[in-house]
């Protein structure tokens, strides 16, 4: 007696969940996309044998995934704008170019390097629309693990490392299929002769399928 309750009891749990999961996930709003930025970075590294070098450079970032609209409100008469939360999986990969560092006490520069990077990333934030209006925006958080090959400029040296990437990210989505980003990322690298902490700043556009 006591176990068919106790398999109503679980049969009932799990409708719930399902009722619960369809009235959330009937509202959701999913698309493929895909964009491409492009800005300056500033780079401090550090060494086991040298002091901190600050470096300048630039990237160029691409990425793609699916973005999912999860609603959280329903705008009425005296609230015209509509909540919603943003999730973004996919993939990045970015270019960069970092520059010859100051010149550090001992009299020397931390070399230039290039890397090309790729690896998983989720963007999450929410986005504000008003009713019926084309423009909404997104203000979203940014994550990434990277694995990224690299060779120092101007020779034949090469390597590899891997780091984690955080940022934050502003979106303006012009209507159903454009979309303008600006990001802020902040790279944290554990490269083979030391740790650069990788600062950047980009622009770019976005596609949605």
């Amino acid at each position: 007696m006591r176990s068919d309750v106790g398999k109503v009891r679980t049969t009932a749990l799990f409708g719930i969940i399902a009722i619960f999961g369809l009235y959330v996930v009937r509202g959701v709003v999913a698309q493929p996309q895909a964009g491409l930025n492009a800005g300056f970075t500033n780079a401090w590294t550090k060494t086991s044998t040298s002091d901190l070098g600050y470096h300048i450079g630039w990237n160029i970032v691409a990425n793609a995934g699916w973005s999912f609209d999860i609603p959280l409100n329903t705008p009425q008469k005296t609230a015209r704008r509509a909540l919603a939360a943003s999730l973004i999986p996919g993939l990045r990969a970015q270019y960069l170019y970092i520059g010859p560092s100051n010149w550090l006490n001992d009299g020397s520069r931390y070399r230039a390097w290039n890397a090309l990077g790729f690896g998983p990333e989720v963007s999450a934030g929410f986005m504000i629309s008003g009713s019926g209006a084309h423009l909404s925006q997104v203000v979203s958080l940014d994550a990434a693990f990277l694995a990224n090959f690299c060779n120092y400029t101007d020779t034949t040296l090469y390597t590899a490392y891997t780091s984690w990437l955080i940022g934050l990210s502003y979106t303006a989505r012009l209507g159903s299929l454009w979309s303008v980003v600006a990001s802020v990322p902040v790279e944290f690298a554990s490269r083979a002769d030391g740790r650069s902490i990788i600062v950047g700043i980009s622009v770019g556009g976005r596609y949605a399928f």
